[in-house]
């Protein structure tokens, strides 16, 4: 059976202290870009799925003031009138209380005077395309106190703030990106000191420049691809362990973090993409330097 193995360079790397330093730091910044962009598309699928819940349904609040049996039922008929609805259904007093009780505690609100809440829900092909303003004119002419919330002005805030904290991570990404590039550059400058003369000799027996900086990319692609993949690997049980616990709790206001496609496709990605990048960044860096000194 044959045995994958790494190519020996011309120039020994093995001694180096970077080899002990670099693949820890890569690691870390690894994982903290992984956990950074797994998020992202956690919340951006969180998203995508308010936003639909959101559009396909809203409510309309009798206020008690107006709370009368043939008022309810006229309203009920004027809603289901509609081509757009798919249902309508009326929110019961035992469920009202229980949401309540987030706001007022648990005492007794059995008391309280509470409105008439209807849930309508609409037809997926036509949500978009509703027309609330028609239906509110329709129920106003029942009763002025009738109240239609379409969630519209909620949602847009919310959109807006998740975009901002989505723009925020993939920045936060972006830079510890960047920071791995530089100790890459950093690292193989330091490596082209060390072994001076090694590639003087090289040159001196005519080795080109090319062939010079083709050793510390090959060394640099498998130095760092250790670090890449045990970071991205740490970075998904983290993820995978949060999402467990966080599914522990009875809120739905959190976003889930289940790991779904983007999830798997993102940690695949980035040691692919970084360790590539990395011996690319190093052989420039190096070639550089090389025609700059020599």
């Amino acid at each position: 059976m044959a045995v994958f193995k790494v190519k020996r360079t011309d120039i020994d790397f093995s001694g180096d202290d970077i080899h002990r330093f670099l693949p820890w730091l890569i690691g870390v910044m690894a994982c903290l870009t992984a956990l950074l962009l797994c998020l992202t598309v956690s919340i951006n699928g969180w998203i995508e799925t308010r936003h639909s819940d959101y559009s396909s349904s809203f409510t309309i609040n009798i206020p008690t003031s107006a709370k009368k049996p043939e008022t309810v039922t006229k309203v009920i008929e004027t809603v289901k009138a509609a081509e757009a609805v798919a249902k309508v259904e009326e929110v019961s007093d035992a469920a009202l209380q229980e949401s309540l009780k987030n706001w007022l505690g648990s005492g007794d609100i059995s008391a309280l005077p509470l409105p008439t809440v209807l849930e309508v829900t609409l037809k997926s092909d036509t949500a978009d395309n509703f027309n609330h303003a028609a239906l509110k004119q329709k129920l106003t002419a029942i009763s002025p106190a009738i109240e239609v919330d379409t969630y519209e002005q909620w949602v847009a805030a919310f959109a807006n703030f998740s975009s901002i904290v989505q723009l925020l991570m993939v920045a936060l990404a972006m830079i510890i990106i960047v920071a791995m590039a530089a100790a890459v550059v950093f690292t193989s400058r330091t490596a082209l000191k060390l072994h001076a003369r090694s590639v003087a000799l090289l040159h001196s027996i005519g080795a080109e420049d090319n062939y010079i900086t083709k050793q510390f990319q090959q060394d640099t692609f498998f130095l760092v691809l250790p670090g890449l993949v045990i970071g991205v690997v740490l970075a998904g049980a983290i993820y995978w362990g949060c999402g467990q616990y966080i599914a522990t709790i009875p809120v739905s206001v959190f976003p889930s973090l289940e790991m779904r496609s983007g999830h798997w496709i993102v940690l695949m990605l980035i040691p692919l993409i970084c360790s590539i990048g990395s011996g690319v960044v190093a052989r420039y860096a190096v070639l550089n330097q090389l025609r700059r000194t020599l």
